[in-house]
């Protein structure tokens, strides 16, 4: 037995109006997706400008933070006095320099350092080989399977 899960719409079209007002709300998603991408590309080089403006004007923390502050605060959501360039640093091991390392440092070196790891994973393929040779049922089968259905709206 497949478990299935739906997502009703928000409103029902009543039978009368409803090509005026899927042309309507149509017209209106479509204008809203268009204004979105331009307010989204719009905070991109906003964000680069003012990062930028930062990086050349701003007050320097000890931590590496830019910091400019506003001469009037801004009121929106909520107040700003300012803006920081936020300085964070992440690190990660190189893989390759690692292995070089360690090999140069002997086998034993390098085993400790790169060692074997047992994954285990769910083979989906022999579920379905297993109730090919009638080890699992259908209903088994189905039993394991859980169906989510979501709506994609799209323009045509």
């Amino acid at each position: 037995m497949r478990r299935v899960t739906r997502t009703a719409p928000a409103e029902p079209a009543t039978p009368d109006h409803a090509p005026q007002r899927a042309e309507r709300l149509f017209r209106q998603w479509a204008t809203l997706r268009e204004q979105a991408a331009q307010i989204d590309n719009r905070v991109k080089a906003l964000r680069a400008d003012l990062l930028d403006l930062a990086a050349h004007h701003g007050d320097e923390d000890a931590k590496g933070h830019m910091t400019i502050t506003l001469d009037q605060p801004y009121e929106g959501d909520r107040t700003y006095s300012g803006f920081v360039r936020e300085k964070r640093v992440s690190m990660t091991v190189n893989e390759e320099r690692a292995r070089t390392l360690a090999r140069s440092k002997g086998p034993d070196v390098e085993k400790r350092v790169f060692r074997h790891e047992v994954i285990e994973v769910l083979d989906q393929d022999e579920l379905y080989a297993l109730q090919q040779e009638d080890v699992l049922t259908t209903d088994e089968l189905d039993s394991l399977i859980d169906t989510t259905i979501t709506y994609a709206l799209k323009g045509i």
